[in-house]
């Protein structure tokens, strides 16, 4: 696992299967993470990439959350394609709300060959979002912005509308402050400096911009407790506001236009002006807001037979190649892929 919402769906996915044991691998995982970890008894936490692999002929079944090429995937790549060639049973859970290679294929990357990074992916319509909802008592009042607008499938005149979006309505709601929550690849990095807002974006005396570090160690949980609303370009951020039952309104545009339409109710915005009416149809009291429709919790009954099945079938199908030609087979699959590995 690599993000902190995979974390918190692995330990959800624990929790909800007591019978099986789950060992967990992740290079990055906060502290209080790690501590409600220590908590459930069926979990080990691994830090390194050599922990992992001993031991690795002994498993069941490979669950990787966001199996790609991507660099921030190298770990779970390298893992999976090992599994691979040793026989062993892989699932890739859906991490997110618009995922490449699920729901999204954009012009960046296309359509990806699914075997060569799971034998089956476990998507929330089919088994739920292995997380738990957490309501609230009482109704924030800022206007928490979240963006990913370093993301390829935007336009500049998808950022651009998007930017003057939240600047109008910081200017709208002058004695409301508007708490934007950048992406992590949208800060500009220096050697010289912490790294900062980029430049093009919006400034106004109330728009105050989490810095990178409050983004980096703050849940978005904690800042949505503070949240009349969540306007957000399309992000799993939806999902968050939905789990905290804070009303949330996103950016849409053609390439997720369909995937919007799916949803119970979509609630998106093309423009500023839209932007500011469903806002205010929000504070009147209106349901303009996106509403998914999917379920939270993860089908228990459904994952443990997939789970216990696919311990069957890796009994029946696993190679016993030696480790070292193992590793040295993924290494060669991946270097294919375009991924190296430090």
């Amino acid at each position: 696992i690599s993000t902190r919402t995979s974390t918190a769906m692995a330990m959800e996915i624990a929790k909800s299967c007591p019978g099986i044991n789950f060992d967990v691998f992740s290079r990055y995982v906060f502290a209080y993470d790690r501590q409600e970890i220590k908590k459930i008894r069926n979990i080990r936490l691994i830090d390194s990439l050599s922990d992992a692999f001993v031991g690795l002929t002994e498993y069941d079944a490979l669950m990787t959350f966001g199996c790609s090429v991507h660099p921030a995937a190298a770990d779970a790549l390298c893992l999976s394609l090992v599994c691979r060639t040793l026989g062993i049973r892989r699932f890739d859970v859906q991490h997110g709300l618009f995922q490449t290679g699920v729901n999204l294929f954009d012009l960046s990357t296309g359509p990806r060959e699914e075997a060569i990074f799971t034998d089956k992916q476990i998507t929330w319509p089919e088994y739920g979002i292995p997380l738990g909802k957490k309501g609230r008592e009482s109704r924030g009042r800022n206007i928490v912005v979240s963006s990913n607008l370093h993301w390829a499938v935007y336009s500049d005149r998808d950022r651009s509308v998007f930017k003057r979006s939240v600047l109008m309505l910081a200017k709208s709601f002058p004695a409301t402050s508007v708490i934007w929550r950048l992406h992590p690849a949208e800060f500009v990095y220096s050697t010289e400096h912490h790294p900062k807002k980029p430049a093009n974006y919006p400034v106004w005396h109330n728009i105050h911009y989490l810095t990178h570090d409050e983004t980096d160690s703050l849940p978005i949980s904690a800042t949505l407790e503070r949240a009349a609303v969540l306007v957000t370009s399309p992000s799993t951020a939806i999902i968050d506001a939905e789990r905290a039952n804070v009303p949330v309104i996103s950016y849409s545009n053609a390439i997720f236009e369909k995937l919007f339409a799916s949803f119970d109710r979509p609630g998106t915005f093309r423009t500023w002006q839209e932007c500011l009416d469903m806002v205010a149809k929000l504070n009147a009291g209106g349901v303009v807001d996106v509403s998914t429709g999917l379920k939270f919790g993860v089908d228990r009954d459904k994952l443990v037979v997939l789970l216990t099945e696919a311990a069957r079938e890796t009994d029946s199908r696993r190679q016993n190649p030696s480790m070292e030609a193992a590793f040295t087979m993924a290494i060669s699959m991946a270097k294919q892929l375009g991924v190296s590995f430090s």
